[in-house]
């Protein structure tokens, strides 16, 4: 039985390795780079994510008066 789920799961394992990541309408070279910008995107928005977490991302409305 153990035998049996062995080869199981590698009949169903090694053509998932071997395809190469790729899609029905992408290349694994255009899903690197996708996955590339999006990480780059990330890193160039980490200054506003930073700003809104500390909620320095927009003026206080507390008073009426400009404190400056």
């Amino acid at each position: 039985m153990t035998r049996l789920l062995a080869v199981l799961l590698a009949l169903i394992l090694i053509p998932a390795a071997l395809s190469g990541c790729a899609t029905m309408t992408e290349s694994p070279a255009e899903r690197a780079h996708n996955v590339g910008q999006v990480g780059n995107y990330n890193l160039l928005e980490i200054n506003e994510d930073v700003d809104h977490f500390w909620l320095v991302d927009h003026p206080s409305r507390l008073t009426y008066w400009i404190v400056r």
